[in-house]
């Protein structure tokens, strides 16, 4: 999936780099596009699809065309083109993911804590076999939300085994194959904690596939929240992001660098989520 386009603005531009199949992304990308246009910015979006080599080309090829910042979700394959940012002092924001040993600006969410309270609530109403599906395990978010899952695990003495998880890719056909695995196990998880939005549509064709219902059979709890999620037959749990929050975030921390007269210290932002329940989880306590 190839997309570029570009706000309105005369003078300068700035750069959004992304994987847009993803709703997640595209709402974040949709709230920068506005805060950019009311700066009077050119904005620049370009789709990644989570291929790290697609990522270091477009970097190289919009530093060529001379922008004038960068707001960049990352593969997170490798970082030596971000390090190289980093070290020109390149206005840079990362959104959602960041790097660890890295000093960049960026806007993520508590992820940890988001996926802690999720395994405790599933705790409180009965659940002690919980899986996760999680995605790409070198992401950042999923490390976080994996951390989380597994404080949980422990801290409510929770099923803990090797076969309650399954790490694969973030599209609807990975969330499938994730999740007839674990249903496929000796003793299924009662329930399980999807992370993404593309994931969880192949988790719930999977849960129709196996001719199981939703929460009777098996309840889910859902990372991110998008359109479908309270249109399923069965509304769906999920923890939501303020997506129009992270984009006004990010690109107010990238015109604040971008305009700087001199290198500011880079900042770190926080945002928090919430737990939003439907009746995609059935209570067994």
């Amino acid at each position: 999936m190839e997309s570029e386009f570009f706000a309105s603005g005369p003078d300068h531009q700035c750069a959004f780099f992304t994987h847009l199949k993803d709703p997640f992304f595209s709402g974040i990308a949709r709230s920068i596009e506005q805060a950019s246009s009311l700066a009077k910015y050119n904005l620049v979006v370009c789709n990644t699809d989570e291929v790290q080599e697609k990522e270091i080309q477009l970097v190289h090829t919009l530093l060529g065309r001379g922008i004038d910042g960068l707001i960049l979700a990352p593969v997170q394959d490798c970082y030596q083109h971000i390090q190289d940012l980093y070290e020109k002092r390149f206005p840079l924001v990362l959104i959602d993911r960041c790097f660890e040993n890295i000093d960049t600006n960026a806007v993520i969410s508590n992820n940890e804590q988001a996926a802690y309270h999720a395994v405790a609530y599933l705790a409180k109403v009965g659940h002690r076999r919980v899986g996760f599906i999680s995605g790409r395990k070198n992401i950042y978010t999923i490390c976080q939300r994996f951390s989380g899952y597994k404080k949980a695990i422990r801290d409510y003495h929770l099923d803990d085994e090797p076969f309650l998880l399954s790490e694969n890719g973030f599209t609807a056909q990975s969330g499938y194959q994730s999740t007839l695995k674990l249903l496929s196990i000796d003793v299924p998880p009662t329930a399980l904690l999807v992370s993404g939005n593309l994931i969880t549509v192949g988790t719930m064709q999977a849960i129709l596939k196996k001719g199981l219902k939703i929460p009777h059979d098996i309840s889910i709890i859902g990372f991110t929240d998008f359109i479908c999620s309270s249109f399923w037959l069965t509304p769906l749990s999920t923890i939501t992001h303020p997506l129009q929050e992270m984009g006004h975030k990010a690109f107010d921390l990238l015109l604040t660098h971008m305009q700087a007269k001199e290198p500011l210290t880079n900042s770190k932002i926080i945002v928090k989520t919430k737990l939003t329940l439907r009746d995609s989880v059935r209570n067994l306590a």
